[in-house]
């Protein structure tokens, strides 16, 4: 081994110049780290959710924005198959903005009438990337990847194409049927109740309850009824007024609602009768999603669209 020497002495190598070294050695050989790690996958996911529950022209859900493209098919829960339950969309399509710029995004869907094709879009419109989702009366996985990815949209399928998942990003296989049952509820802690699934026709008196909602018509001389209107079941809104009391406070409540005569005024108050937010849902024979957001709100009424406004869904947040 080599020595030098210093002022005239010979010195050698001790042991901390040792230790020294192969420190130095051992970490030149370490990996070192190539990028940052990539970011959690965000998913919306429709495999839990009932059966022909009507999702609206327009809807959010975990940051995604869905919007039909098809004004003769609004969105629909449907259950394709034994265990396949997703978002089933018109033949003119489905748009859906992500809740940010993503580099891949995974979808979990299938086509049942047709090939659904599939584009990823950027901001500015450009398509980054595509796909097709063949005709097999199944589900597949499939992954978009491109540039600053911003919007996706599903078209063709014959009416039958079927989005159950999406998540932007890597997020794995889709849990299995049975995975699902045996999973947690993910229900809002405040609730939702639907009327999607209920018999055509039922009068439900002035007054119920169900969930913890309590539903109340204004108008004395009017039962609540549910009908039957262009394929949704929903609970019809007298145009005396129906009154929502939610099962607590809320910050926010969505509904699934629309109407066939005219327009339906909603107003949100809190606990002192104080509105604190309101809307109108439009006369435009179909179902949409609204939401009424503000401090505190502890009921709800729907008043005026002369006896043919109908309400499908209503979830309070917490």
């Amino acid at each position: 081994m080599n020595t030098k020497t210093l002022a005239g002495r010979v010195t050698r190598p001790t042991l901390v110049t040792f230790v020294a070294l192969l420190a130095m050695t051992l970490g030149a050989c370490q990996p070192r780290p190539t990028g940052s790690p990539p970011p959690p996958a965000v998913c919306a996911s429709f495999a839990g959710d009932v059966d022909d529950t009507p999702m609206g022209a327009q809807s959010t859900r975990d940051g995604f924005e869905f919007r039909s493209l098809d004004p003769a098919f609004p969105p629909v829960i449907n259950q394709m198959a034994p265990g396949v339950v997703g978002l089933a969309f018109g033949d003119g399509g489905l748009e859906i903005k992500l809740p940010a710029t993503a580099s891949s995004v995974t979808l979990d869907a299938g086509a049942w009438a047709g090939p659904v094709a599939v584009e990823a879009l950027d901001a500015a419109g450009a398509v980054v990337d595509s796909a097709t989702i063949p005709n097999q009366n199944a589900l597949s996985q499939f992954q978009l990847t491109g540039s600053d990815i911003a919007v996706v949209t599903l078209k063709e399928g014959g009416n039958e194409g079927l989005l159950v998942r999406i998540c932007t990003g890597s997020p794995g296989p889709l849990p299995t049927s049975s995975q699902t049952a045996s999973a947690p509820p993910t229900d809002p802690p405040a609730g939702c109740v639907s009327f999607g699934a209920d018999v055509d026709d039922t009068d439900l008196g002035v007054q119920f309850m169900r969930n913890g909602f309590e539903f109340r018509s204004l108008d004395p001389s009017r039962s609540l009824l549910t009908n039957l209107t262009d394929g949704l079941v929903g609970l019809v809104t007298p145009d005396g007024g129906l009154e929502v009391t939610l099962p607590a406070e809320s910050s926010a409540v969505r509904l699934d609602a629309g109407a066939w005569a005219e327009a339906v005024s909603v107003e949100a108050r809190d606990a002192l009768g104080t509105v604190v937010d309101s809307l109108t849902i439009p006369h435009e024979n179909t179902v949409r999603s609204f939401r009424a957001a503000g401090p505190g709100i502890t009921t709800l009424t729907l008043t005026e669209g002369q006896n043919e406004g109908l309400l499908v869904g209503i979830c309070a947040e917490p």
